[in-house]
């Protein structure tokens, strides 16, 4: 799956997101219920989740967009050459 991963996009905020959505366009991802790390949380972590977000609309919408291009971007560096030599194209 590394091939699929990298490069990382420049644009793009949260690697864990882009790893998640290509393992979903390229891979066969598999849950597992077993914990493997702790998670806490305290007062002073700087992410409250009971704030509102800082974030607009708008931006959420770019960066949602900017996500979709550089996944389509590396899909389509994968079709690529098996459309150029005349080979069926297979998803994944």
């Amino acid at each position: 799956m590394l091939w699929y991963y990298l490069p990382y996009p420049a644009k793009i905020a949260m690697h864990d997101i882009w790893m998640g959505l290509v393992t979903e366009l390229f891979g066969r991802p598999e849950f597992i219920s077993e914990k493997l790390i702790l998670y806490r949380r305290h007062d002073k972590n700087l992410t409250q989740p009971h704030l509102k977000s800082k974030y607009s609309l708008g931006y959420k919408i770019k960066y949602r967009v900017v996500l979709l291009y550089y996944l389509l971007s590396r899909l389509f560096r994968e079709i690529k050459p098996s459309f150029l030599q005349g080979r069926p194209i297979s998803l994944p």
